[in-house]
């Protein structure tokens, strides 16, 4: 009889894990729409195949085809995501800085940082520890372009 509950329980558990991810599915599937515009707008959107996109399916276009988006004739902006310090290679230091633990500012304070932006100073630029500003390869300051 224990044997039985326990089968009855994995059971249960199975389709309750089944069910939450159907869930889901309806509805990341009922949300879709075309991207958006940076006035606002919500782009114009075709199928590879020149049919319009299907918002209420996933994927809205056949996967073999894709779609092409458009805000005003141009293409949509793709995301900006994370900006590299420097155009090649990585800032660096000419004495034995470990960078960017050891970077100072101005007067000797830390420079700061929050998720998603670079270690900055409140004024100037990030420092080595001879006092020498941090520099791309190429010579610029990093996050300059």
């Amino acid at each position: 009889q224990a044997v039985l509950k326990l089968a009855v329980f994995k059971m249960f558990k199975e389709l309750t894990v089944l069910l939450l991810a159907a869930v889901g599915c309806l509805q990341l599937a009922a949300g879709m729409r075309a991207p958006s515009c940076p006035d606002g707008s919500e782009a114009t959107c075709t199928c590879g195949d020149g049919s319009a996109p299907d918002f209420s399916q996933f994927p809205p276009c056949k996967v073999l085809k894709g779609q092409k988006c458009e805000c005003a004739g141009s293409p949509v902006p793709k995301p900006s995501g994370r900006k590299k310090p420097c155009n090649q290679g990585r800032p660096q230091c000419s004495d034995d800085t470990a960078v960017p633990w050891q970077l100072t500012c101005e007067g000797g304070s830390a420079p700061t940082a929050s998720p998603g932006s670079p270690p900055a100073c409140p004024s100037g630029p990030l420092l080595c520890k001879n006092g020498e500003a941090l520099q791309c390869p190429d010579g610029s300051l990093p996050w300059s372009k």
